[in-house]
C-alpha cells in the first residue's frame, strides 16, 4: 500500500535567524499584540527576539541559564523558568524580579521546558544538567503559591502541552486537567537508540487529547 499523500500539502522549513546560532535554542513564544518571536538560549543564558521573517533580531543577556518562558496575560513581560527559579521578566530596560526559588539543594539541577496553561497557572519541569541523575520534578505555579506536582523523579521534563518527559526509553506526557485533579502521567512508548547504543532522550512536544 503506498503511503504517499499527492493531496497533503508540502512545507518546507525555513530558516529565519541565520545571523545567529544557540548552544541550545529553546521555547518559542510568538507575541501576536507585538508580531514578535521570542525563544530563549539555554546554556547562554539569552532572550531573543524577531520579527516573523527573522528581521530586526536582538538578543538580551539574562545572567544565568534560561530555560523557558510563557508570555503574561495582562501585560508585558514574561513568567520564566531560570537556572532554579521563576521570575517575572520585563524588558527594556530589563527587571527580573524572582517570585519563587526551585530546587535549592540540588546545585546541579535547572530549569528546563515550561508553559503556562489555559487557567494562566505557569508549570515547569527541572532536570539534572549532567544528565546523570533522574532529580527533575514537574512544578506549577500560580498567583498565590509554587507547589510541586507528586510525581517520581525522572531525568528531563520537557515539550509541555501538556510536558514531555523521557527517562531511558520510556517517555511520559504529564497532563493539567482541573484544579482538583491537576495533573496525570501518561506512559507512551519510545523507540529508538543513539549511535553510540544509548538511550536517546527526546525533546519536543508530545501531541495530547
Amino acid at each position: 500500500m503506498s503511503t504517499n499523500n499527492t493531496n497533503a500539502a508540502q512545507h518546507v522549513p525555513q530558516v529565519i535567524t541565520e545571523s545567529s546560532r544557540a548552544l541550545l535554542g529553546e521555547s518559542p513564544v510568538w507575541d501576536e499584540r507585538t508580531q514578535t518571536l521570542y525563544w530563549v538560549d539555554i546554556e547562554r543564558g539569552e532572550l531573543h527576539q524577531c520579527q516573523a521573517d527573522g528581521s530586526i533580531e536582538t538578543s538580551l543577556q539574562i545572567g544565568e541559564r534560561i530555560g523557558c518562558i510563557a508570555l503574561r496575560r495582562d501585560r508585558a513581560g514574561f513568567i520564566a523558568g531560570l537556572e532554579r527559579s521563576i521570575a517575572l521578566i520585563i524588558l527594556n530596560p530589563l527587571e527580573i524580579h524572582r517570585v519563587a526559588m526551585l530546587d535549592e539543594n540540588l546545585p546541579s539541577n535547572r530549569c528546563n521546558d515550561g508553559k503556562c496553561d489555559a487557567a494562566g497557572r505557569f508549570w515547569v519541569g527541572t532536570c539534572d544538567t549532567r544528565w546523570t541523575h533522574a532529580t527533575g520534578w514537574i512544578y506549577r505555579f500560580d498567583a498565590t503559591r509554587v507547589r510541586r506536582e507528586r510525581s517520581a523523579r525522572l531525568f528531563v521534563r520537557t515539550g509541555l502541552p501538556f510536558l514531555r518527559t523521557a527517562e531511558r526509553s520510556t517517555v511520559w506526557t504529564a497532563l493539567a486537567k482541573s484544579s482538583t485533579n491537576p495533573i496525570l502521567l501518561r506512559q507512551v512508548s519510545f523507540q529508538g537508540r543513539g549511535s553510540s547504543g544509548n538511550s536517546t532522550c527526546p525533546g519536543g512536544a508530545i501531541p495530547t487529547d
